[in-house]
C-alpha cells in the first residue's frame, strides 16, 4: 500500500495542483515551500497540515477530486496519523469550559483561532474530521436517489402503555392497543392510519435534531413500514454531521442497523454487549475512541430498525437496549427507529410516531417525483389529463382502493402511473406490478 505522501505526490504532482488542493482546505500555502520534488513537497505540506489538523482535510478533497481513488486514501489516512502511546493516545482532549463554549457559540471563530495557532488543536480531530467527512458523504450517497419530503412528527403520551407490561417482553397485541387508542377498534375509520394514533394535547415536533440535542432521555421514532423512518434518521444525522464538522470539538454521530445485534448462548444480556457491539460496529479508525466519546458526552448514536431484531431473545435485546441508553444519558444522546407494529413498552424511551402525508406533502412528493404536468391517466374508454392539485385531490378523496399517504405506497402508485398510464384497481394489484417491475430491474442488473 502506498504511503500518504507518495499518493498525494503521484496525485498533485505539480506546485499549481497543490496550492489549489491547499486553497481548497484553508491551509496557507505562503508559509510551505513547494520546489523539490513532488514527494518532499507533500512531505513539507503534510508537516504542515499535520500542524494545523488539516490532514484528514486534505485526504476529503482528494477524495472529492479523485473518487476512485477514495479507498486507497481512507487507508493511506489511517496509516498516517499518529499511533504513538498506548492507552493514553485514545483519551479525548479536554476542551475546559471556556473552549466548549466558544465551540458551541460561535464554532468559526473557534476554528480560525486554532488554525491561526493561538489555541491548539486536540489531536484527535484530525481522526474525528476525517470520520465526519466520510460519513457525510457516504449518507449523502445513500439519500441521493430517494425522494425525500419532511415527515411530521408528533410525540406520544407515555399514558396509554402504562399497565401493558407482560412477561413476555414482546408484545404482540400493540399494534391493536394503539388503533384502539383514538376508536378505530370500535369504527373509527376516519383516521388513516394507525400512526396518527395521539392524544389531542399531544404537540408537533417539526425539528426532531434540535429535539435530540435538547432531550435528557432516549427518543424513539415509530412508524409503519414504509413511513421513511430510516430516511428521516439519515437527514437528521446527516445535518448533525454538517453541523459538527465545523466544530474544533465535535460530536460525532454513528448510525447502526439493530438488526445486527445479537448475543448468542444463554447468558444474560446487559449493557456491556451493547458497548461492544457499538465498538465493533464503528470503523476502524473510529472504534478506538468510542469509550472515551462516551465518556466524554460527544457521541450521538442512531440505531435503526428495533424491528428488525432477531425474535430469539427480543425481550433480552430490547432490554439490554433500554439499559444502555438509559446509563449514557443525557450526555451521550440516542434516537431509536422501529415499525410501530413491532414495538414493545419495554423498551420506555421518548416516544414519537411519524404522521401520514398530508395534502401539502402528497403534493411536494408528486411534484419532486412526476415533475411535467399534466399527466394522462387512462379511465375506462378515455385518457384523462390531470393537474397535480386534481391528483392530490384524488388521492387523498377516499375514492382509491389504497391509501396513498404513506411515502413508500406513494412512490409505488406514482411508479404504477407513470408506467401503466391507469389507476390500479385494488392493493394486490399495485403489490403485483411493483414485483414484477422489481424483478425485471434485478434481470437487467445482473446482465448488466
Amino acid at each position: 500500500m502506498s504511503s500518504l505522501v507518495d499518493l498525494l505526490a503521484t496525485l498533485y504532482d505539480t506546485p499549481d495542483a497543490v496550492r489549489g488542493a491547499l486553497r481548497a482546505v484553508g491551509l496557507p500555502v505562503v508559509d510551505i515551500d513547494l520546489v523539490g520534488t513532488p514527494r518532499n513537497r507533500w512531505q513539507r505540506v503534510l508537516d504542515e497540515a499535520q500542524k494545523h489538523m488539516l490532514v484528514a482535510d486534505i485526504v476529503n478533497r482528494a477524495a472529492s477530486d479523485f473518487p476512485i481513488r477514495t479507498q486507497e486514501l481512507r487507508q493511506a489516512l489511517a496509516s498516517y496519523l499518529p499511533t504513538d502511546g498506548v492507552s493514553a493516545r485514545f483519551d479525548l482532549d479536554w476542551p475546559g469550559v471556556g473552549r466548549a463554549l466558544l465551540d458551541r457559540a460561535v464554532p468559526s471563530l473557534h476554528r480560525a483561532l486554532a488554525r491561526a495557532g493561538t489555541l491548539s488543536n486536540p489531536r484527535e480531530l484530525a481522526v474525528l474530521r476525517a470520520y465526519l467527512g466520510e460519513f457525510i458523504a457516504a449518507v449523502r450517497s445513500s439519500i441521493a436517489l430517494k425522494q425525500y419530503v419532511r415527515l411530521l412528527g408528533r410525540e406520544l403520551d407515555r399514558r396509554p402503555f402504562e399497565g401493558l407490561l407482560r412477561r413476555d417482553a414482546f408484545v404482540e397485541p400493540v399494534h391493536h392497543t394503539i388503533l384502539e387508542l383514538v376508536g378505530r377498534a370500535y369504527g373509527a375509520d376516519s383516521v388513516s392510519a394507525p400512526i396518527a394514533a395521539a392524544s389531542s394535547g399531544s404537540r408537533e415536533v417539526g425539528n426532531l435534531l434540535r429535539l435530540l440535542k435538547r432531550s435528557v432521555e432516549p427518543l424513539i421514532v415509530l412508524g409503519e413500514p414504509g413511513s421513511g423512518k430510516t430516511m428521516t434518521l439519515q437527514q437528521v444525522a446527516l445535518r448533525l454531521a454538517e453541523q459538527e464538522l465545523r466544530r474544533v470539538f465535535p460530536r460525532i454521530p454513528l448510525f447502526l442497523r439493530v438488526g445486527e445485534f445479537r448475543v448468542d448462548g444463554s447468558e444474560r444480556i446487559t449493557a456491556t454487549h451493547v458497548r461492544t457491539w457499538i465498538r465493533r460496529s464503528a470503523p476502524d479508525t473510529l472504534a478506538p475512541w468510542i469509550d472515551a466519546l462516551l465518556r466524554d458526552g460527544r457521541l450521538v448514536l442512531f440505531f435503526d430498525g428495533m424491528d428488525e431484531m432477531s425474535r430469539r431473545r427480543y425481550g433480552d435485546h430490547t432490554q439490554a437496549l433500554s439499559e444502555f441508553a438509559q446509563s449514557v444519558m443525557p450526555d451521550t444522546k440516542t434516537l431509536f427507529t422501529c415499525r410501530i407494529t413491532n414495538y414493545s413498552p419495554t423498551f420506555k424511551p421518548r416516544r414519537l410516531v411519524l404522521m401520514p402525508f398530508r395534502k401539502s406533502q402528497i403534493r411536494e412528493f408528486l411534484t419532486n417525483y412526476i415533475g411535467t404536468f399534466p399527466v394522462a391517466i387512462q379511465e375506462e374508454q378515455r385518457s384523462r389529463s390531470w393537474s397535480c392539485k386534481e391528483l392530490v385531490t384524488h388521492i387523498t378523496s377516499g375514492e382509491l382502493p389504497i391509501e396513498a399517504d404513506n411515502p413508500f405506497v406513494l412512490w409505488l402508485l406514482c411508479l404504477y402511473l407513470q408506467e401503466r398510464g391507469a389507476w390500479p384497481t385494488s392493493r394486490v394489484a399495485l403489490l403485483e406490478f411493483y414485483s414484477r417491475w422489481n424483478y425485471r430491474r434485478k434481470q437487467e442488473e445482473l446482465r448488466g
